[in-house]
């Protein structure tokens, strides 16, 4: 992405209670791109206590920007690569 001055831009974020978490929980969290098409790509974070009970899921869209530009662009194949690697 640095090679080719593509960066990305927060387009739209969605928050979902799962549960709760006491004071002092250890927290972690597990990240997945589950979709991608046109100049944006879709990834869904899940927020967990260290016993393994969810806490919260963040899902993200986001816009790959040409950085020279300014500008939206399409998504550079190497997206695709990898959400074919799930």
């Amino acid at each position: 992405m640095e090679q080719d001055h593509i960066g990305r831009m927060l387009a739209e974020m969605r928050y979902t209670k799962l549960g709760s978490a006491q004071v002092g929980d250890f927290l972690r969290i597990a990240s997945n791109m589950y979709h991608a098409k046109g100049k944006a790509f879709y990834t869904a974070h899940i927020l967990y206590t260290h016993r393994g009970t969810p806490v919260a899921i963040f899902e993200l869209c986001t816009l790959a920007v040409d950085m020279k530009a300014r500008r939206a662009i399409n998504l550079p194949d190497f997206v695709f690569a990898r959400l074919s690697e799930n």
